[in-house]
Order: C-alpha cells, then structure tokens, then sequence
C-alpha cells in the first residue's frame, strides 16, 4: 500500500504498477482460455463486445494480462 512513502493518503491511490514480461509463455489449466471472457468498450457506437482470452493472446499477448 505505500505507507511507507511520504506522499501516502489513505483514499488515494499512489500508482504502483505491474509490469509482466513473456505473456506469450502464459499457461492457465483447464477450459480457461476459453471459458473466460472480457468485455470491452470502443467508445463508438455499437462498441460494446466481449472477447475470451485466448483471442486476446492470439492478437497481443500483452493485452490479456
């Protein structure tokens, strides 16, 4: 949580970030890459879809983490 930081407040979020490097070598068990579904938004008109994850791998493996 940062408490540690000087710049800490309890109801601010300070911005700590993950970074995740080799998506591509992901592995997850079972059905999951198909089975789990993610939805999203284009801000168009008629924008709104949902795509599993193993789409999201295919296309950019950095987009489905």
């Amino acid at each position: 949580m940062g408490k540690h930081k000087p710049i800490y407040t309890p109801h601010v979020d300070t911005g700590r970030l993950i970074i995740v490097v080799n998506t591509a070598k992901l592995k997850v068990s079972g059905r999951k890459l198909e089975q789990r579904e993610y939805d999203y938004y284009t801000y168009y008109p008629g924008g709104h879809g949902k795509a599993a994850l193993k789409d999201l791998l295919g296309q950019e493996a950095e987009h489905g983490v």
